[in-house]
């Protein structure tokens, strides 16, 4: 029996003009990575321009072993019914600065298409020690911006609305809460494959000034920088090197200060 269901994981570029045909085919050797010795045929069904996803085909004698592993590891496409109060969902910050009262998170929840709202005051208690810093210092100290990967647990659904609202899941938090305990300057990144990011910093000679890049997603990458790098200015240099990636900054030291 064939299995066709579309995937969370966003494919996408800041290039009008990029071709997608080969970036298509790094997600799918990336797929296939992920089988194994399993007996499954994987294919690119369809590319849903609109939502920047991919649907796939897979087929095989494992093919529904290999369905939940890709569900659990990549998210699928989920609807608005299936939500429930308490799950916890992958998702992309979309629209970031365009409203005042929180931050919107894809996390590819359909018919009907619906984000994830979390509000202002709950980004307070989570990240601002419930500290009344306005949301535009908030978004900038933690670097967030459009298509930063983000877990979101779900904490009250509008059936009649059809709107939900939701916190920064454990995973997300955790991660967060470390990066400003060991104080180290990061820089997040997407738009560009890891391979892509390597590049770019060896090419500028800023490897000695990274400790590691870690992967977030398929284009989604965090740059951890060595004691008293400063992240704007490496953001200066590679960001000519990832000219259609869009790059912004996390810098610990400075929410500290605000927070104390």
């Amino acid at each position: 029996m064939v299995q066709k269901f579309i995937l969370a994981e966003k494919i996408y570029s800041y290039d009008p003009n990029f071709n997608f045909n080969p970036l298509f085919q790094k997600y799918l050797q990336m797929l296939s990575n992920e089988m194994g010795e399993l007996d499954i045929n994987i294919e690119i069904e369809a590319f849903r321009k609109q939502e920047n996803r991919l649907e796939i085909k897979i087929e095989g004698q494992d093919e529904e072993f290999f369905k939940n592993l890709l569900k659990h590891k990549i998210g699928s496409t989920i609807r608005f019914n299936q939500i429930h109060k308490g799950d916890v969902l992958k998702g992309y910050l979309i629209d970031v600065k365009k409203v005042g009262f929180g931050i919107f998170i894809d996390c590819s929840i359909r018919y009907p298409t619906t984000d994830v709202l979390i509000n202002l005051h709950t980004l307070r208690n989570q990240l601002c020690r419930g500290k009344k810093i306005p949301l535009r210092k908030i978004i900038d100290l933690f670097g967030f911006i459009d298509n930063f990967p983000i877990h979101v647990k779900i904490k009250e659904i509008s059936q009649s609305e059809k709107n939900i609202q939701g916190l920064i899941g454990k995973d997300t938090l955790e991660m967060i809460n470390n990066w400003f305990y060991d104080k180290l300057e990061r820089v997040f990144v997407s738009g560009s494959t890891r391979a892509q990011v390597k590049k770019a910093i060896a090419i500028t000679g800023h490897s000695q000034d990274v400790i590691t890049i870690k992967k977030l997603g398929f284009l989604e990458n965090i740059i951890i920088l060595k004691e008293d790098t400063n992240a704007p200015g490496i953001i200066a240099h590679i960001g000519k090197k990832l000219k259609f990636s869009k790059l912004s900054a996390i810098r610990p030291l400075k929410l500290r200060k605000l927070l104390n």
